[in-house]
Order: C-alpha cells, then structure tokens, then sequence
C-alpha cells in the first residue's frame, strides 16, 4: 500500500477495512471492490485505494485506514479526499486495534451449498442482565452490509459497492431503490430463495438500519432468516447472522403495534434456532407490550 509522509490530525471516527487477497480481489469494509479479471495485485490494491478515496471524498474530509495485504502486512494509513495516502501515526483510539493485526478483514461468505460460509462479526447477543426494550439493549452500530459470493457475476457485484459507498455517504433513498432494482435482477436469474438475493437482500436490511427504520430492518432481516432456516438449516450461519439482525432491530422499535407483530415473528425463528436465551427475552418484551396496552 502506499504511503508518504505522517498524517495531520483526521476526524475521530472508526477506520475503513481494506482488504486485498492473494487471488487478487479487493474489499473496504468487506464491501467487494470491482477488479478486472486477471489484473493482478496492483490493479486490486488501486482499486481498493480507489474506493476508500471515494468514500473520503463523500464525508468531505480525511479517513482512516487498517489495509490488509496478502502476505500478512499491516498499514495504518490515512486516506484523503484528493488522493493522498499517508502513514496513520496518531495513537490507535478506542474504535481501532493497537495492533492493526487485529483488525480482521471482513469475510465474503460463499453462496450455495458446501461448506459453512466464514463469519461476519453480528451484534452481539443481548447481556442477561440488559432488559430488552432498555437503552443499552442494542448496538447502535449497524449490521455489517451484505456480501455476495466471488463467484457471482462482476456485475453484481460492481452495484453492490455502488450501493455501499450510496448507503454509507448519507443517499440512503438511493441505495434503496438500486437493491431492490439489484435483488429483482439477480431473482430473475437464479430464483427467489437463492443465496445471491438473500445476500443482495440483506442490503435493504441494513439501509433501513442506518434510516434508524428498525421495523423495515427486522421484517427485513427475520425474512432472511426464515429463507435461510428453510434452505440451509436452524445452525446455518446465515440463519444465526439475520436472525440477531432482526432482534437487534426489533429492541429499538418503539410502536407497540409493530413491536408485537414483529415479536412474534421472531419467537418463531428462536423456537426453530432452539436460541432459549432469545426466546425468553422476546417473550418477556411481548408480556411487557400486552400488560401496557391492557
């Protein structure tokens, strides 16, 4: 990756993720980056480069970088809206690792059958003692944003990053119609319940999530979950990712009427998971909403 001289002060404000493998392909906050086939690592490190500038340019100011190369190498970097990549040499703040080595790249799962996809980082699960409609009950740090497998068509994938850097930058209206234009698309080729548009589909989950539309984000999100628990299995990755998804969404849902319907929705899913702790939690929320409107 390069880099030229110390870094001036930057905003406070978690690093992007870089990601560039030994195949040659490219990510920003597991976000696949296009590279044309067959480029080689340094068309993949300018394209990832590329893109951490653009989203740069976006917020209108200097971004922090954790770039990740294939050999193992570690740069923290600072990237500029201009083009500028310098070396990150400010202490590592509460958001960042002191050893950039622990800032793993996001994974790209893989669609279809075959082995268990590799994990994303989901929110964690709700502390026993956090009720569930309490403040501190929920992240406030959206899921992560869908992937689609390397093996899907480049041109997904090219609109799944223009999607990203829409959401990402504040045109959350326009991210929403590009996924739906992008899961109807990719429905059309490979059918309603394939990985690829349960993945694409998750991108209107977490839109909605940033739109702080926590009842868009759940039905969203314990949609995916029921597709996946049909196609994959109650133990599927993917089912447990969407499932707490969807739970930590429904926590921020403030409408009694929303909440309830929702819940039940998601005692459902934690009876087919066998996710006791859930189940307990969920109920004992619905009690709660039952007992208010009475």
């Amino acid at each position: 990756m390069p880099v030229t001289h110390p870094s001036p002060r930057v905003p406070d404000q978690p690093p992007l993720t870089i990601v560039v493998d030994e195949q040659g392909a490219a990510s920003v906050d597991g976000v696949p980056v296009p590279v044309p086939e067959g480029s080689g690592l340094d068309a993949a490190r300018a394209a990832a480069m590329g893109a951490a500038i653009e989203l740069a340019g976006a917020r209108g100011a200097a971004v922090r970088a954790v770039a990740h190369e294939p050999n193992g190498d570690v740069w923290r970097l600072v990237v500029h809206p201009d083009g500028r990549v310098e070396e990150d040499t400010a202490p590592p703040g509460p958001d960042q690792p002191a050893d950039p080595g622990d800032a793993a790249g996001a994974a790209v799962p893989e669609a279809g059958g075959g082995p268990e996809q590799p994990e994303q980082p989901a929110p964690a699960p709700v502390p026993e003692h956090e009720q569930p409609g309490s403040e501190g009950s929920a992240s406030r740090t959206p899921p992560p944003i869908a992937v689609l497998a390397p093996e899907a068509p480049g041109r997904y994938r090219e609109q799944l990053a223009r999607i990203a850097v829409a959401g990402q930058t504040g045109r959350l209206d326009a991210a929403v119609e590009m996924s739906r234009h992008l899961e109807r698309s990719i429905a059309e080729s490979y059918g309603e319940h394939h990985p690829y548009v349960l993945h694409a589909r998750a991108v209107r989950g977490h839109i909605a999530y940033l739109a702080d539309d926590w009842a868009q984000a759940a039905d969203v999100y314990a949609g995916i979950a029921a597709a996946w628990l049909l196609t994959a299995g109650p133990q599927h990755s993917q089912t447990q990712r969407n499932a707490v998804n969807a739970y930590t969404a429904w926590t921020r849902i403030t409408k009694p009427g929303e909440a309830e319907r929702i819940g039940q929705s998601l005692m459902r899913l934690w009876l087919d998971t066998a996710d006791t702790e859930r189940l307990a939690a969920t109920r004992q929320r619905l009690d709660e909403l039952a007992r208010a409107a009475s």
